[in-house]
């Protein structure tokens, strides 16, 4: 299962977007353990889905200073958006929600408005929608969709006339496919899409869930067995062009997913240990739950039961000590430095994985620029995953966290802190 990257016109011929009546924001870090950060909640209703079998997916919108899309509309489904990184300006003629700050409000009709890092917009299926990037920073908008499909299924982009775009068209914009999922039962009433970011330390398992959901590797990779249960891999497409389901994954076969892989469980999933020496990963997780656990039912034969076998965490050498370092005893000098050492304060020790001058990346999305290296200075800004830093100076330590001065590359945009652990030495993308 490799990453896919689908161009502007290859994705909007393809997508019909997911959206809601109601939207609300969600506070971080849901619940103890494994560290959860709910993304999006949306409450929908029957209009707002298809009637009929749908694709769940996930993916990311990336926009280029100076890019737009033009306008179009989905008649086969709504979309949901989450602004990560950027600014991005949008326009609609018809019906939409955005969320402000945990607090939802109705866009304006036919005229611009604006979108920023954390904002949160629905737009309703069949209205109007234009979006461009006006700003100086990339847009990154991940964004989570449902489209119809089968022979009976309706179109799923509306160019409302005019002829269809060519690439050119798009210059600057890409989607990156975060996987998809076959919805083969679309829950009646009232459902919820909720979209969580979970990252998993050591030791920490993955957690349970009834509901039908789709598991997408942010960051790191993931190595399981199908001990049992339904687990699908993402749609497939025929050499005519159709978007059909893949088969259910076998039990005992082995699987490997690398950053922005996915499988869907259509019937939930058990919790899946993870051992003391497996690496920390980030994992997005898309829910699909019906108003009642009987709307979405299943056997416990069909609950997906994964066996979590990797990947193991790298332990860095330990020098081994000889009888001869332990019992020889330390020079004046030696003794001198020894003490010298013990004094000096543990806030300022540096790291030399990086050096200053050294062009950076920013490994994961939505990390945090701060004013100060302390988890509680200020926010200046969010970075977006790929995006090129410059290292300005030595690292300081503090609270057991290594953080390192960056700026952008022209030196002008910002300057601030960022955690080690969201820096790459190489390009991200």
């Amino acid at each position: 299962m490799k990453r896919l990257i689908l161009s502007m016109s290859v994705v909007l011929a393809l997508v019909a977007v997911l959206a809601s009546s109601a939207f609300r924001a969600a506070p971080a870090s849901a619940q103890e353990g494994p560290d959860i950060d709910q993304l999006i909640q949306v409450s929908l209703e029957d209009a707002d889905l298809p009637a009929m079998s749908a694709i769940v997916r996930l993916l990311y919108i990336n926009m280029e200073p100076s890019s737009s899309n033009p306008v179009h509309r989905h008649p086969g489904g709504p979309e949901i958006w989450r602004v990560e990184a950027g600014t991005v300006t949008v326009r609609l003629q018809g019906p939409g929600i955005m969320v402000r700050d945990g607090e939802s409000q109705g866009t304006p009709d036919d005229s611009d408005f604006q979108l920023t890092r954390g904002d949160q917009l629905t737009i309703l299926p069949g209205t109007a929608m234009q979006f461009s990037n006006e700003g100086e920073e990339p847009v990154r908008i991940l964004a989570v969709v449902a489209l119809p499909y089968g022979p009976r299924a309706p179109q799923t982009i509306d160019f409302m006339g005019s002829p269809t775009p060519i690439g050119e068209d798009y210059s600057g914009v890409r989607f990156t496919l975060l996987g998809d999922g076959d919805l083969a039962n679309v829950p009646s009433g009232t459902k919820t899409i909720t979209v969580e970011r979970i990252r998993l330390q050591p030791g920490e398992p993955i957690p349970a869930e009834s509901n039908p959901n789709l598991l997408t590797v942010a960051r790191g990779s993931l190595e399981f067995t199908v001990a049992g249960g339904d687990v699908q891999e993402p749609f497939r497409t025929t050499s005519q062009g159709i978007t059909i389901p893949a088969p259910l994954i076998e039990p005992g076969t082995a699987v490997k997913l690398a950053r922005y892989d996915a499988v869907f469980f259509p019937h939930g999933i058990q919790e899946a240990q993870r051992g003391d020496d497996q690496a920390d990963i980030t994992l997005y997780r898309v829910i699909v739950a019906g108003e009642a656990p009987e709307a979405t039912p299943a056997t416990e034969a069909n609950v997906a039961v994964l066996s979590v076998t990797g990947p193991i965490a790298e332990v860095a050498p330990t020098p081994e000590t000889t009888p001869e370092a332990t019992t020889e005893a330390p020079t004046d000098a030696t003794a001198e430095s020894t003490e010298e050492a013990t004094t000096e304060p543990t806030a300022t020790s540096k790291s030399g994985k990086f050096a200053d001058g050294q062009t950076v990346y920013v490994n994961d999305s939505d990390v945090r620029l701060r004013d100060a290296p302390t988890t509680d200075s200020k926010i200046l800004t969010g970075l977006t995953i790929g995006q090129e830093l410059e290292i300005t100076g030595e690292s300081v330590e503090t609270d057991d966290i290594t953080w390192w001065p960056v700026s952008s590359p022209d030196g002008e945009s910002f300057v601030g802190w960022v955690a080690e652990q969201f820096l790459s030495a190489t390009p991200v993308t």
